[in-house]
């Protein structure tokens, strides 16, 4: 099936082997929950170390400057977070342009092929070579451009011979802009690519430090709010609760399984019925 004029589709290896790393470097989050789960539980436990009744007793378990790594932290990966956001826009606008920049130096370049064909009749050699006729691969984005080049170079070099076909000098000007706005374009979403992997690699590891950082506080909670001592004291109920020591992290997995239809209860004292022969009738 033949693509629609106007229209050219190529892969970028760079990009392939990017999106390789990425989702290596997504692999490497230390929690199965989502982003903002964790945003929200870790306000909720750095709640309750500011609170001066339930969480002085478990700030002195610990470490003395935990609680402003904490508070620095959760503002990190919220940061990150609304980065992560803009640059995937980003990314999208600029992958946008390019598939613009490309669909219009493709056209204009489909009808400076159709006036080379009439300039040079039969010249195979010359319109293959020079004019890339008949050439389309590889298509990756490299291999594009440097067709590209090319074919414009051969534009100009044979303006003369193109122009009483309708190939004018002005149409010369704008495939070179056209020729430019696509390599601009392809560097710019190159680039936009690279600052959304490294900002998807940072947001990683301030999450997983995040997500440490709250088991950590929850150890020091445990300590003044252990089962135990809620058993004899009622009143520590709430600071258990606050520090969410009985549900965080979230079981995601064990949730979805309870949720599941219960198997079917077979009474080990039914016996088994089994029914009765059937004899025909005599004819």
């Amino acid at each position: 099936m033949r693509r629609p004029a106007g229209r050219r589709i190529f892969s970028n290896r760079r990009i392939i082997q990017k999106r390789t790393v990425m989702s290596d470097t997504s692999n490497r989050r230390g929690f199965s929950f989502s982003f903002g789960t964790l945003q929200r539980d870790a306000q909720r436990l750095l709640g309750a170390l500011n609170d001066s009744t339930i969480g002085a007793p478990v700030v002195t378990k610990l470490p003395a400057t935990f609680v402003a790594d904490f508070t620095a932290q959760i503002a990190l990966a919220a940061k990150l977070d609304t980065d992560q956001s803009g640059v995937i826009g980003t990314l999208a606008t600029l992958t946008r342009a390019q598939a613009q920049a490309l669909a219009d130096f493709v056209r204009l370049a489909s009808i400076a092929r159709r006036t080379a064909k009439l300039a040079f009749p039969g010249q195979d050699t010359l319109l293959s070579s020079e004019f890339k006729v008949g050439i389309k691969d590889p298509q990756d984005l490299a291999s594009v451009l440097d067709r590209a080049r090319a074919f414009v170079a051969a534009c100009q070099k044979y303006a003369s011979d193109l122009a009483p076909h309708g190939w004018l000098e002005a149409d010369n000007a704008e495939i070179t802009a056209a020729l430019a706005a696509l390599t601009n374009a392809g560097h710019d979403q190159g680039n936009a690519s690279d600052v959304k992997l490294g900002t998807t690699a940072r947001r990683i590891d301030a999450a997983n430090l995040l997500y440490k950082q709250c088991l950590v506080a929850q150890n020091g909670a445990r300590k003044v709010y252990s089962p135990a001592q809620v058993l004899a004291d009622a009143s520590l109920v709430e600071g258990r609760a606050r520090f969410l020591l009985d549900e965080f992290p979230p079981r995601t997995r064990a949730s979805a399984s309870s949720t599941a239809a219960p198997a079917a209860v077979v009474s080990p004292v039914a016996p088994a019925v089994t029914p009765p022969a059937v004899v025909p009738l005599a004819a």
